[in-house]
Order: structure tokens, then C-alpha cells, then sequence
């Protein structure tokens, strides 16, 4: 029997029923249990995305857990500073044209990564090899070639400043 029929002081009554009440919740007299973490899940993935040369790409990845911790990587490598759940690039350069980005989520329970993610940067144009003036015989043609770079590069040739119908080729031939 956890009391007797002796006089139990009020103190050590209340001391008593804390220390069974603790002992049956598994519990000790030293305070509240702290939570136990959940350990995160990625909830909704980052997603691959295609963005002009120069401008902002932003990558978000959410997650669930306790007090989750964000790591981004490019191409498996941490980028420094980037701990939020949601990555931007300000100005995206044409180095980053087919990089992986990835997020890693952690806290004390665990850590998960995120699907890796393809960033297509649609790189500006631009002239490498201008076309060459020439002089040409009456009557042989004459063949105009541009080198450029670039995603997509689409071409249209002028001829005193307009547009010359079906010449949309890196080459323009005057039969």
C-alpha cells in the first residue's frame, strides 16, 4: 500500500502523488519531457525550370519536420548561404545552362534530399564571325555566312536595312 494510516504532512502528500503520477506517465520529477523530433519529408519537390540568360531562376522545395534545416547544392556541391527552403539565382549566367541543384532537408531526427533539378539557361545570341565584305563577278553568286551562339539562334538577313523574304539562315547565297 503506497500510504499508511499515519499522518501524512500536506508537502509531502503532494510530493508523493507528483512522483507516482511521473513514474506511471514513464516520466521523472525533473520537468516536462521534451517533444521528440519528426524527422522532415519533402512535401513538394523543386522543379526543373528554363530561364532567359540574365534573369532571376528560384528553385522552392517544402518540407515538413521539426525546425527543418535547408542545404542547397549545384551539381552536388553546397552553395554557401543557401539555407532557405527556396533558392534564387538573381542573374542567371550562362555557366549554369544544364547544372543539378538539389536541396537537402535535416533537423536532429534526420535528413532527406530533394529530387535533383535541371536548370536550362536559354543563352543570348550572339556573333562570333561577322559576315565578310566581298566582291564578286557579275552573274556568279555570292555566298554570305554568320557564326553565332546562342539557344535557338534565329537568323534573318537585311539588305539596306530590309528584311530579305525566306533568307532565315546562318548563310545567304545571291545566285
Amino acid at each position: 500500500m503506497l500510504f499508511s494510516n499515519r499522518y501524512i504532512r500536506p508537502r509531502r502528500l503532494l510530493l508523493a502523488l507528483v512522483s507516482v503520477i511521473c513514474a506511471c506517465a514513464g516520466g521523472d520529477t525533473d520537468g516536462p519531457a521534451a517533444p521528440t523530433a519528426v524527422a522532415p519529408q519533402i512535401v513538394t519537390q523543386p522543379q526543373d525550370m528554363t530561364v532567359d540568360q540574365g534573369k532571376p531562376a528560384a528553385m522552392t522545395v517544402v518540407a515538413t519536420g521539426t525546425s527543418p534545416q535547408y542545404q542547397w547544392t549545384r551539381n552536388g556541391a553546397s552553395i554557401a548561404g543557401a539555407t532557405q527552403a527556396s533558392y534564387t539565382i538573381a542573374a542567371a549566367p550562362a555557366a549554369d545552362d544544364n547544372a543539378m541543384f538539389a536541396v537537402t532537408v535535416s533537423n536532429s531526427a534526420g535528413s532527406v534530399t530533394s529530387n535533383a533539378v535541371r536548370l536550362s539557361v536559354r543563352l543570348i545570341p550572339a556573333i562570333v564571325t561577322q559576315p565578310q565584305d566581298m566582291t564578286v563577278d557579275q552573274g556568279k553568286p555570292a555566298v554570305m555566312t554568320v557564326v553565332a551562339t546562342g539557344t535557338s539562334p534565329q537568323y534573318q538577313w537585311t539588305r539596306n536595312g530590309a528584311s530579305i523574304a525566306g533568307a532565315t539562315q546562318a548563310s545567304y547565297t545571291i545566285a
